[in-house]
């Protein structure tokens, strides 16, 4: 029985450490990046899409000007900056809650079921 909620706490780890970042995916935005940048909320990442179908990320992005100026990575020091003339698209970074829950459970499930089979195989 100790190995078997050893076991489960690591996997219970594992699983809360996988499921923190959540389900993330780019949301093609049907506003302008002006709009989008002036909103009032905070964007964390955008795609930019170039005219010539060349992907830019973007964390932290600010309009400057007639441009969006942010950084290649969350970490980076280094910014760019693409003119909006050069935009062709923008996606925004969005977390979905419902995919990261279905993540979540599934994992836990696979959790559960491991270590019932686990117990079932100790008096064998």
């Amino acid at each position: 029985m100790r190995r078997f909620r050893s076991r489960l706490s690591a996997l219970s780890m594992m699983v809360l450490v996988v499921s923190a970042s959540g389900c993330a995916g780019w949301k093609t935005e049907s506003v302008p990046p002006q709009e989008l940048l002036r909103g009032g909320h905070e964007v964390p990442a955008v795609r930019v899409i170039r005219q010539n179908n060349a992907q830019v990320e973007l964390f932290d992005p600010v309009l400057v000007g007639d441009s969006i100026r942010g950084t290649p990575t969350e970490r980076a020091i280094q910014r760019i900056t693409v003119p909006l003339s050069d935009v062709r698209q923008i996606q925004s970074r969005r977390t979905s809650m419902g995919k990261t829950l279905l993540m979540v459970l599934a994992i836990g499930g696979g959790v559960a079921v491991y270590g019932l089979l686990q117990e079932l195989n100790q008096g064998y």
